[in-house]
């Protein structure tokens, strides 16, 4: 783990993907006391930019910038949430499916895909019509709907780690299932963190999504919720574009800084690859 941070804090990429992190982090973590108002708090509607209104009011009259700081909170809360559930779930079918015997590996990758190969937002709004609106609810329906691929992604590279020769000598030396999978987890350890940085992202992006139609929490503000009310109150109409763009570009740098630290940890994994971003034909 150690090796794996200073590695990251030797790239820039590692470092604007750590510190765009740790900014919307710490602005949803203080949001009660960096928040100029209340973010349902009523105001005079559609006001431009100004020192008490630094990014105006929407078509409600709330002010955007207080939405801005406590839907960061709800939406990084959600995303980080689920993105571990997703890979609590994608991480435990992904193990069983690869350490047991072909049946049961064949069954769960069946089930596997047929989740897998269903339209994921349809999924979403189903569950989320089934089981209603709230914070938890929207926690459970992205990681019941979203683990698949990290199923597949980890059966895959353990399924690889199995035929390797350490694997081999530990079964001749009497190694129980147990004592493999021990072995196994470090090895794919920074495989299992790029994972949960891609599903920070989608979880955000499918949070957003869900809060746009209305299937969010409506007694907190999110980034999504912002999408919803603009929408609703004819912001484009009004030409009143920061509810819009001001979440959106939050979104945007999280998942660029994202990225960015998946192509540092791809590099951990499979140094190969910095050797071949590196290589130019000309």
């Amino acid at each position: 783990m150690l090796k794996i941070l200073s590695l990251i804090l030797h790239d820039k990429r590692g470092i604007f993907g750590i510190s765009t992190l740790l900014f919307f982090s710490l602005i949803g973590i203080f949001a009660p006391y960096i928040s100029p108002y209340d973010p349902f708090a009523i105001w005079t509607p559609n006001l431009p930019i100004s020192l008490r209104h630094p990014l105006g009011t929407d078509p409600l009259g709330r002010d955007v910038l207080s939405q801005l700081i406590w839907g960061s909170r709800t939406s990084l809360i959600v995303s980080f949430t689920a993105a571990l559930g997703i890979m609590g779930i994608g991480l435990t079918i992904g193990l069983i499916s690869a350490l047991s015997r072909p049946l049961v590996d064949e069954v769960l990758m069946r089930f596997t895909d047929v989740i897998l190969y269903i339209p994921k937002l349809p999924l979403l709004i189903f569950f989320a019509l089934i089981l209603g609106r709230g914070f938890l609810n929207v926690v459970l329906v992205l990681s019941l709907t979203m683990w698949p691929q990290t199923a597949r992604v980890i059966r895959s590279e353990v399924l690889s780690i199995k035929q390797r020769p350490f694997i081999d000598a530990a079964k001749i030396a009497g190694a129980g299932t147990l004592k493999i999978l021990a072995i196994i987890l470090p090895h794919i350890f920074p495989l299992i963190l790029a994972s949960i940085l891609t599903l920070i992202t989608w979880s955000l992006i499918y949070e957003a999504s869900l809060g746009f139609l209305g299937l969010g929490d409506p007694s907190v503000m999110s980034w999504g919720t912002m999408f919803h009310y603009a929408f609703l109150s004819g912001a484009i109409y009004l030409r009143n574009y920061a509810p819009i763009i001001a979440p959106g570009l939050c979104i945007t740098l999280i998942g660029v800084g994202m990225n960015s630290l998946i192509s540092v940890l791809e590099e951990v994994v499979n140094p190969k690859i910095k050797e071949v971003r590196r290589w130019k034909p000309f």
